[in-house]
């Protein structure tokens, strides 16, 4: 089967993702192709190349806010939207693990689990309080720094605080040296978790989250979910007599959203 990718990020690469390898999983003989040539496209949000694509069978993928609804025509759709009709969630830190053994960016599934995450093991060594990482100014994020800054320094990285070198090694590296990281979503809504929560849990720090509450369903390690700040800060101050996040036998997310995604891939295609 030959498929394509169109609309997706900007160095995305064609021939090595994650659609690619979980769709040769599902099925053999399956080779990356230019658009013309392809079986089905796979298409996402930045850019709209796929309306050139009428009669094609077309998968649309999307992690980042636009919702399934508001997605241009397609026969199927992977995105964050709870799943519904022609809808899988599959939510963007899901693209965040190696799964597959082939992305030297992603993280290995033995990072899933704490007992195993080299990441934390130095847990009751970290000095540093709270760092947050973020290049989108949000006001709500800006909100949070003020606020929690009164209780201890919030270091900020990212384009519009310190540099950090680009690459998500270095986010996991950075964050493990601190107990806390402030990690909020751009926007609310329903299904949409992205990276973020993730990328903190990963590196061993506790997250302190504005976000959907399927979070909670994507997740079982302990974070500070944001409703109110009263509430918030009382769970900060409270987490700072934790010496260590509770280590799990299991993994810390919900791996099932994986696996069902495999078994939907294996049926539409």
């Amino acid at each position: 089967m030959d498929i394509a990718f169109i609309d997706f990020w900007q160095g995305f690469d064609p021939h090595n993702n994650f659609l690619l390898h979980a769709v040769r999983e599902v099925r053999d003989d399956v080779r990356s192709v230019i658009p013309t040539k392809a079986d089905v496209i796979f298409f996402s949000v930045f850019g709209d190349k796929n309306k050139h694509y009428a009669n094609y069978k077309k998968i649309a993928y999307t992690g980042e806010n636009v919702a399934h609804d508001q997605l241009p025509e397609h026969d199927f759709a992977f995105s964050f939207s709870p799943t519904k009709d022609n809808n899988y969630r599959l939510p963007l830190w899901v693209w965040y693990i190696d799964w597959f053994g082939k992305d030297n960016d992603a993280v290995p599934l033995s990072y899933l689990t704490p007992e195993t995450n080299p990441y934390y093991k130095n847990i009751q060594d970290r000095r540093k309080f709270c760092a947050t990482i973020f290049s989108n100014p949000v006001k709500s994020r800006f909100d949070a720094i003020h606020r929690i800054s009164h209780i201890a320094r919030v270091d900020n990285y990212g384009k519009y605080g310190n540099y950090l070198e680009p690459g998500n090694q270095q986010k996991y590296d950075l964050l493990s040296q601190y107990k806390f990281n402030l990690c909020f979503e751009n926007s609310l809504a329903e299904g949409y978790v992205t990276e973020k929560l993730f990328q903190a849990l990963i590196a061993g720090t506790i997250p302190i989250y504005w976000g959907d509450d399927y979070a909670w369903t994507d997740f079982s390690a302990p974070f500070i979910k944001h409703e109110h700040w009263d509430n918030t800060i009382e769970q900060i101050r409270n987490a700072m007599t934790i010496d260590s996040p509770i280590i799990m036998d299991e993994p810390f997310i919900n791996e099932s959203i994986f696996e069902d995604f495999l078994s939907t891939l294996h049926l539409i295609l």
